[in-house]
């Protein structure tokens, strides 16, 4: 997972920014705000690994692949109970 989030952050930062300025970040939910940019981000990554021509020194489908079920864990922590409550109790959720 730490490799993961190392090449979608790389993809991002390689990314011109203008693409990222056109890219609207929807708001976060009360609680969980990195994991629902953490999403934000990895989407914007798979959508530049799908355009891409090149095959990212052949990891690419790996790539896609881990991204999306990232992506399918991520958007069920998002879900999760304790991602949707108040922010109440905010800062010791965060820190867990």
């Amino acid at each position: 997972m730490k490799k993961l989030f190392s090449f979608a952050l790389t993809l991002c930062l390689m990314m011109p920014a203008t693409f990222l300025a056109a890219t609207p970040v929807p708001p976060p939910p009360t609680r969980c705000p990195r994991i629902h940019e953490a999403i934000h981000a990895l989407e914007v990554a798979m959508k530049e690994m799908e355009s891409a021509r090149w095959d990212f020194c052949g990891d690419k489908v790996e790539a896609m692949r881990s991204t999306r079920e990232a992506l399918e864990h991520l958007r069920k922590a998002e879900q999760c109970k304790d991602c949707q409550r108040g922010d109440r109790d905010r800062d010791d959720h965060d820190r867990h």
